[in-house]
This record gives C-alpha cells, sequence and structure tokens, in this order.
C-alpha cells in the first residue's frame, strides 16, 4: 500500500507512546511504502526544531537529525505540483494532498482536523492514526 503521513503523526509517532508510535511500528515492520515530499520533510524538520519539542528530544536521548534521516531513508521522495485551487479548509495543509497524488497514494493518515474533515480527497481515504491501525490490518 502507498501512504503519506502527516508531520502531525510523525511528531507524535517518534515522540511519545500511543496509537501513532504503534503505527509507525506497525509499518517499519511492513511492506507498505511510505511516501514523502520536500515540503512535508522541511515541515517535519521545521516543528523538531522547535524548542519545547527539542526540549523532548534532548530529555528522551534522541537525535533530531537521527530522526529527520531515519524517516527520510524509510519513505521514497515524490515531487508534487501544487493544486491548482485550494483544497482544504487550511490551504497550508494542501502540500499533503498534493504529496498524496504525486505518489499515487492509497492513504493518507494524519491527526489534522482540516484534512480529516475533508474524509477522502480523489478517492484517498484519510485516516486518524488508530483508523490506519485497523485500515492497515486487513490489507
Amino acid at each position: 500500500m502507498r501512504i503519506v503521513i502527516d508531520c502531525n503523526v510523525l511528531i507524535s509517532g517518534y515522540l511519545w507512546p500511543g496509537v501513532p508510535n504503534q503505527l509507525l511500528i506497525q509499518l517499519a515492520e511492513s511492506s507498505h511504502h511510505l511516501f514523502t515530499s520536500d515540503e512535508l520533510l522541511a515541515e517535519f524538520r521545521r516543528v523538531l526544531h522547535y524548542p519545547k519539542i527539542t526540549k523532548i528530544i534532548t530529555q528522551a536521548g534522541l537525535d533530531t537529525e537521527a530522526i529527520l534521516d531515519g524517516y527520510s531513508k524509510r519513505c521514497l521522495r515524490c515531487y508534487p505540483v501544487p493544486l491548482l485551487t485550494p483544497v482544504c479548509r487550511d490551504p497550508s495543509d494542501d502540500h499533503v494532498l498534493a504529496c498524496a497524488l504525486a505518489a499515487n497514494a492509497e492513504l493518507i493518515i494524519s491527526g489534522d482536523d482540516d484534512l480529516l474533515s475533508l474524509q477522502q480527497f480523489q478517492n484517498i481515504p484519510i485516516v486518524m492514526p488508530a483508523d490506519a491501525i485497523e485500515w492497515l490490518k486487513v490489507r
């Protein structure tokens, strides 16, 4: 399965125990294909460098660059074209949708209400991490 994961799920999954972390573990042990873009990786990098996030990373004995490098190596890179018109009620989230289109994704995983409210985009389901875990069990 071809999957795009939103930055908020990555942050939660890498830094705290819980459903997003379980999802990342499940994906790491699977043959599913994760896709990202330069813009999604830049967002991930930017958020990982927020002072409050950096503090959590340091306290956990983790390394920001190792997190970024590990995720980047796990993913296939795609090069999306910006959407012609805004789709999401927060247009700054449209880059996730553009990435999914470019990747020919079959699933978008997000915790962002602006994306989740769409439920799907171009027949690509948009689901929360808990729903993704269930979704992936049957595929």
